[in-house]
């Protein structure tokens, strides 16, 4: 029986190289992953630069809130104190 179903693969594999050189036909060529290779890389920078500005405002941001953070602790303080 084994012998009969490997002698129906041998006959089947001349159809199956036509199969596969026709998908390879309509496989993409080099030049097109090329050109998406390169526009993802101009996304990567693009992101890249937006995330550096985002942290440099961040940064900014930090610096500021001890300032913000001090002055509504004393607002917050005189606030209590006037509730009592």
């Amino acid at each position: 029986m084994q012998s009969k179903s490997l002698s129906r693969k041998r006959e089947m594999d001349p159809g199956e190289n036509d199969l596969a050189l026709k998908a390879g036909a309509g496989f993409p060529t080099a030049r097109y992953f090329q050109i998406h290779f390169e526009y993802l890389q101009e996304q990567l920078h693009l992101t890249q630069g937006a995330l550096q500005a985002l942290q440099t405002q961040m940064h900014q941001l930090q610096q500021q809130l001890p300032v913000t953070a001090n002055l509504q602790a004393s607002d917050g303080s005189s606030k209590l104190q006037r509730q009592r």
